[in-house]
């Protein structure tokens, strides 16, 4: 097996710039949280407004919180007497308006200024919803009209890199696709009535709704969508997801002309049916309910989701041809896609002084740390259909080479200073392609790797150990990180080892030196 080694030349910091992207959050009319006051038209994309007060509608919705993600919000409304609330509950915790007739775009959230208010960071960590609404007082004589766009209203992150995972249930979807029913007793035969109007399970079973007789996993996803081929209203006006355990059921209340609902589902984790509204013997026309997970690489909450057996991934880190990194993914990739993304290799042993790295052959598995060199450059990850996602591991991401000695450690969220007592660390420097010995106050992202080693002991400790990649085609400069005992193996510029006898330039402990 072919082996090429390569010299660490100097000590640098970590450093590497990080992929910048936004994620949009687009609103969806979803409610009217006051009265009939208010009325939202699909076709037109217009809200109707006929008396004042008691006229807001929702268009977002999310836990407390969620909000302070957020930099900018999108929005454009015309009439001078428009409003947008930001709700705290049902409490009004800030009010918009003063629109005009060019209404207003891209303003950042932090700061935002009406009527002498300001929206201070404080308040947005405890809103819950934003919502359209006509004037608050006055007489309406005709019925005016809020022109809305929801495709072009939406909430923006600041640039930042992140993973979002969406996975469909629809008319195709089976008790193991995308999500596999369990149940603790004997499971249900489940009916798949999408795209159907005549029966109330839309998917699932009638009766018997619980974790005994069948449930799927939706754990660490953010938010789901229901979308209708079109709104009927001699048909139910619910669409229900009813939880596994317990009574928090998702319920959405079809409004007229809406084909779209969406809701926030921070403490909904499990499912056990999908129906129309109690005791209904129809249902709306549903095409598929979206579940969707967004997750920038910075949140210091670790990642978890559960397996689904089909999703789209949109993972937007940026890569670069040839040039090494740290991966790990929570999905796996097989043999045809890891060939097509690049070469992965995972730590596999400690051995003569060398801290030696193995190409991957067969695939690539999920939750494991691997250095990844990409053929190409670019989103690589940013489009992948149909894949399979792996449920978070309860155990540390790690490979233990060295009895233990050395770690390569996987991260699944934003670690803001390395610290591992007993340890040396060391960090993966994306610029010059190499390991570093690092201190404190360095930080991580998600979906990355690093190293501890032994921890560094008195003067008669070992001074170095040389990274060895196998079967690696590439010549970036390898670190030199602190090891166990010193190797007497000598390397020619080759790669190759030579015995005792050999004269020239050779490798021994990581350092270039001439035996004569």
């Amino acid at each position: 097996m072919k082996k090429i080694i390569l010299l660490f030349a100097m000590m640098i910091a970590v450093a590497g710039v990080q992929a910048q992207s936004v994620h949009k959050l687009y609103a969806v009319p979803m409610q009217v949280s006051g009265n009939s006051n208010i009325t939202w038209n699909e076709s037109t994309k217009q809200f109707s407004v006929t008396a004042a007060g008691s006229n807001t509608y929702d268009i977002f919705s999310f836990p407390a919180g969620t909000l302070s993600k957020y930099a900018k919000i999108h929005i454009s409304i015309a009439n001078t007497t428009d409003r947008v609330l930001f709700m705290k509950g049902t409490e009004k915790a800030f009010t918009w308006s003063g629109f005009g007739s060019t209404g207003q775009k891209d303003q950042t959230l932090v700061g935002l200024n009406s009527n002498s208010q300001t929206l201070s960071a404080e308040t947005i960590a405890t809103i819950t919803s934003i919502r359209i609404a006509g004037p608050e007082s006055g007489t309406i004589s005709t019925p005016y009209t809020i022109g809305f766009d929801p495709s072009a209203t939406y909430l923006e992150t600041a640039s930042c890199e992140a993973m979002e995972i969406t996975t469909t249930i629809n008319s195709s979807s089976t008790k193991d696709t995308p999500f596999a029913w369990t149940a603790t007793g004997t499971l249900s035969t489940i009916e798949n009535n999408f795209g159907k109007t005549t029966s109330a399970v839309l998917f699932g079973y009638s009766s018997n709704n619980d974790a005994e007789h069948g449930i799927f996993d939706v754990t660490g996803y953010d938010r789901v969508q229901v979308k209708l081929n079109s709104y009927d209203s001699s048909k139910n006006k619910e669409i229900r997801l009813l939880a596994g355990t317990g009574s928090d059921h998702l319920t959405f209340s079809a409004l007229e002309n809406v084909t779209t609902y969406e809701k926030p589902i921070a403490s909904f984790t499990t499912c056990s049916s999908i129906k129309a509204g109690q005791g209904a013997s129809d249902s709306q026309d549903v095409t598929s309910i979206v579940f969707s997970k967004y997750f920038g690489t910075a949140e210091t909450t670790a990642f978890s989701i559960a397996a689904s057996a089909s999703s789209t991934i949109a993972y937007d880190r940026e890569f670069t041809a040839g040039r090494k990194c740290t991966v790990c993914l929570p999905f796996s990739l097989d043999k045809t896609e890891m060939e097509s993304y690049g070469a992965f290799y995972y730590l596999n042993s400690v051995n003569n002084g060398n801290l030696e790295f193995m190409k991957a052959s067969n695939s690539v598995s999920a939750y494991t740390p691997y250095i990844f060199v990409p053929n190409s450059s670019g989103k690589l990850f940013a489009n992948l259909t149909n894949k399979a996602i792996v449920a978070s591991p309860g155990q540390t991401m790690q490979k233990q080479v060295g009895n233990g000695a050395w770690t390569f450690q996987g991260t699944l969220a934003h670690v803001a200073s390395l610290t591992q007592a007993g340890n040396t660390l060391y960090g993966w420097n994306a610029e010059n392609g190499n390991f570093v010995k690092v201190g404190s106050n360095v930080s991580i992202n998600a979906f990355r790797a690093y190293i501890t080693g032994p921890a560094e002991s008195g003067e008669g400790s070992v001074k170095s150990l040389t990274a060895v990649f196998n079967d690696d085609a590439t010549t970036t400069a390898i670190q030199q990180v602190q090891s166990a005992p010193v190797s007497k193996a000598m390397y020619n510029l080759a790669g190759q080892r030579v015995s005792d006898s050999y004269k020239g330039i050779v490798i021994k402990n990581g350092k270039k030196m001439i035996v004569k």
